[in-house]
């Protein structure tokens, strides 16, 4: 007898499609509004939405269209984006003056539970971003970069890899079990990139894997930039985590 498996707030989303559709983008300007639990059904938001700081725990975007969006030092605990198509969108660390005339104070983007699962992602930034048990299983990742960012338990299981950049990111107990992958170096590129001592190289193996790209049930989403037209390979994981 449950409708939904947790409580979300349609008027909450209702109230964020109304703003956008009279451009009233920059939520920042809405000093201490709070969209957490937000149901979000609109198409009017591939706009340029300025999601940057906003509370948005639990919000939903499954399945929403978000282009060139900034959602730097939002919080974004447990929100889901599944099935979601996000392009040219800012998750990286923000930043608020400081009031006493110093360096300006880092806002780190939360991102602990969020979950990307089967969404396309094309050049979309996690710069310093914090986020423990991410979830962005059989999605499709293209142009994305996780520079500084804290992955530490997420999952890249049946994931499709274009160009991705880890350079610094903590990647201790990430999973990138049955990920598809067009470069045979993939895992010796990611250890090289990784931050020290957080990901270990040899509990994954790579292997041509001709049939697993086609099989993905986003394959014909992933333009990849000609990449889809070389040997796929598929990541498997051969040790459990410690």
């Amino acid at each position: 007898g449950v409708m939904t498996d947790r409580p979300l707030s349609p008027e909450r989303g209702q109230i964020m499609a109304l703003l956008v559709y009279n451009e009233l983008t920059d939520f920042p300007a809405l000093n201490g509004a709070d969209f957490s639990f937000a149901e979000v059904r609109a198409a009017s938001l591939a706009r340029q939405l300025r999601l940057n700081g906003a509370a948005l725990r639990f919000s939903n975007f499954d399945r929403e269209l978000l282009v060139d969006a900034e959602f730097n030092g939002a919080h974004l605990e447990h929100a889901r984006f599944r099935n979601a198509d996000i392009n040219y969108t800012r998750f990286d660390a923000g930043e608020l003056p400081s009031i006493s005339g110093g360096d300006p104070l880092v806002i780190h983007t939360q991102l602990s539970g969020t979950d990307f699962s089967g969404a396309l992602l094309k050049h979309v930034s996690f710069n310093a971003a914090r986020g423990f048990g991410v979830n962005f299983d059989r999605g499709v990742l293209h142009n994305v970069t996780f520079t500084n960012a804290d992955l530490a338990g997420s999952t890249f299981r049946n994931t499709i890899f274009g160009v991705v950049d880890f350079t610094g990111a903590n990647l201790k107990s990430v999973d990138f079990d049955g990920a598809i992958v067009f470069d045979e170096t993939f895992l010796d590129t990611v250890a090289a990139q990784a931050a020290p001592d957080s990901f270990v190289r040899d509990r994954f193996e790579l292997s041509p894997a001709p049939e697993a790209f086609p099989a993905h049930p986003r394959w014909s989403d992933a333009w990849l930039d000609g990449l889809e037209d070389k040997t796929p390979y598929q990541i498997r994981r051969v040790k459990e985590f410690e």
